[in-house]
């Protein structure tokens, strides 16, 4: 680019005077829709599934996470209720413990 030009995105032009909006830039936005999001209560009793299987399996927290392929600092939060954790990883859980999916769950 020369000198006296400069490269100028968004709602300026080249000459650095703004656009007015057109189209769809005008059209308000409609609310979107909430994403229901999991009960903080539904993980913490899930936590509590897997610590009370992994207690029963007389596993570490350490153990259960090198038989699940995870770090030990996901396991404790997953006990603790703090992570939503997915359907692959209830399933490394599970198998971890010698115990079926719907058996933490």
């Amino acid at each position: 680019m020369s000198g006296s030009r400069r490269r100028v995105s968004g709602k300026t032009s080249r000459k650095g005077q703004t656009r007015p909006r057109t189209g769809a830039a005008m059209k308000k936005r409609a609310a979107r829709p909430v994403r229901a999001t999991p009960r903080p209560r539904l993980l913490a009793q899930f936590g509590e599934r897997v610590r009370a299987f992994r207690t029963a399996a007389e596993m570490s927290q350490a153990n259960l996470a090198a038989a699940a392929g995870m770090r030990q600092p996901y396991v404790a939060d997953i006990e603790r209720g703090v992570i939503n954790p997915t359907l692959t990883t209830i399933a490394a859980i599970a198998a971890g413990l010698g115990v079926a999916m719907r058996d933490l769950v």
